[in-house]
């Protein structure tokens, strides 16, 4: 999915795709963002990757940083 921080500067992404820069607005799998006075998250199209999936690469880069 790709962030519009014009519609909502407190949108963030969390997750991002293999090979996406984490600080960018675009191929981010999971986001989260104010809104109004509470919070919400999105979860992007499954045929990215399964949550899963997503986890396990996390879980792999920050082993491999730590090595």
């Amino acid at each position: 999915m790709t962030i519009n921080k014009t519609a909502n500067a407190s949108a963030k992404g969390l997750i991002f795709k293999t090979g996406s820069s984490t600080t960018g607005t675009t191929n981010c799998i999971f986001a989260a963002a104010n809104y109004g006075t509470g919070k919400v998250c999105g979860l992007g199209d499954s045929s990215l990757l399964t949550m899963e999936q997503a986890i396990r690469m996390t879980y792999s880069t920050l082993l491999t940083k730590q090595q």
